[in-house]
């Protein structure tokens, strides 16, 4: 997958930003790109033992990359996070979430009062009521 950042082509002060290619982690997930824009982004730096880091992956960016997603999956569990923030997050689309989701073991975010509310809403639309 490529994603490149830009306009029409025309010169109009902003920051050109050459396409990356996105590599592959886990198989189905792509490591973070570049952002296209720096506002709103913070950067965060983790001071931590290399024994420890190297548990997440040999290099700055693997390490970065898994402990980005832990904290992901650690924010939706909590209810901090939503599941579009987590995809925001990670560069992931609605489906791509999921999937990660699914594949570590984390449930949805879904209570019976969700789905009584949800289906009163539909009960409301249909004209059921």
């Amino acid at each position: 997958m490529t994603r490149s950042c830009g306009g029409s082509g025309e010169d109009n002060g902003e920051q050109r930003v050459q396409p990356v290619q996105i590599p592959r982690v886990y198989g189905v997930l792509p490591e973070l790109p570049p952002p296209c824009y720096n506002h709103g982004v913070m950067q965060v730096t983790v001071k931590m033992p290399d024994e420890v880091a190297r548990q997440w992956g040999e290099t700055p960016e693997a390490v970065g990359r898994h402990v980005l997603e832990d904290a992901g999956i650690e924010g939706y569990r909590a209810g901090r996070l939503s599941h579009r923030q987590v995809g925001e997050m990670l560069g992931l689309d609605y489906w791509q979430t999921e999937a990660f989701l699914k594949q570590r073991g984390v449930p949805v975010n879904y209570s019976a009062a969700d789905l009584e509310a949800d289906n009163a809403t539909l009960e409301k639309i249909l004209g059921r009521s």
